[in-house]
């Protein structure tokens, strides 16, 4: 499901939740109710300002609509974030993923199967047979004949104690405070749209893109090298 499916789906939860029919949410927010209708469907990415009257008007108290209109930013600020880094954290839509199922996959990223190899190598076979990850499919993992999962990558990082985020990126799966926020567009919207998260969300934000930077800057390193 791509973000802008993914916020239409919230907004019309909310709607029906409310008991509006389109017609009476258009006309609360001064727009046109088949744009709103092209919003739900996914078709259409709302104005930052149509978005918070959105939240305003759906929310029943002053409290959802705090919570609503980080839900709602949160998915906008994906829309609009460049179509490179996109590319680059493998963020895409059901059917997307649902075709490269069907193509079989090479080996893992170099850059995660060197650092699961020295993670691996100080840990004995029965401590991933007990952590519940056979250490047979690791063992077919390392050599290129298995593929793991986001989720099994994430378990793996904790399992390690490694930092989840330099884990998902070496094995480019997109971090996990970028789930829900990139998508789309130009850098310049994305922080625009960045601008309306509240304190404690940008520096979860900020941390991953750290991350990110460290991380791709050391594998500029190792190939310069």
């Amino acid at each position: 499901m791509t973000p802008e499916e993914k916020l239409g789906n919230l907004i019309r939860e909310y709607r029906e939740k409310r008991g509006l029919l389109l017609q009476d949410l258009g006309k609360k927010v001064d727009v046109n109710y088949t744009h709103i209708s092209y919003i739900e469907k996914g078709m259409r990415a709302p104005s930052d300002e149509l978005l918070a009257k959105l939240a305003h008007e759906l929310a029943e108290n002053e409290q959802e609509e705090k919570e609503l209109r980080e839900k709602f930013f949160f998915y906008l600020a994906q829309i609009k974030a460049p179509k490179e880094i996109r590319n680059k954290l493998k963020l895409k839509g059901e059917k997307e993923v649902k075709k490269e199922e069907e193509i079989v996959r090479g080996p893992m990223p170099k850059a995660f199967l060197d650092v699961l190899r020295k993670d691996v190598a100080v840990r004995t076979p029965e401590f991933f047979d007990n952590a519940g990850i056979p250490y047979g499919f690791i063992r077919k993992v390392l050599d290129g004949e298995a593929w793991l999962s986001r989720e099994e990558v994430i378990k793996l990082a904790n399992l390690m104690g490694r930092n989840v985020n330099e884990y998902l990126v070496k094995a480019e799966y997109i971090p996990e405070e970028f789930e829900n926020m990139l998508g789309r567009k130009s850098v310049v919207e994305l922080m625009r749209s960045l601008k309306k998260l509240p304190p404690e969300s940008m520096d979860k934000m900020i941390s991953a893109i750290e991350t990110i930077l460290k991380t791709l800057n050391k594998e500029d390193e190792s190939t310069r090298d």
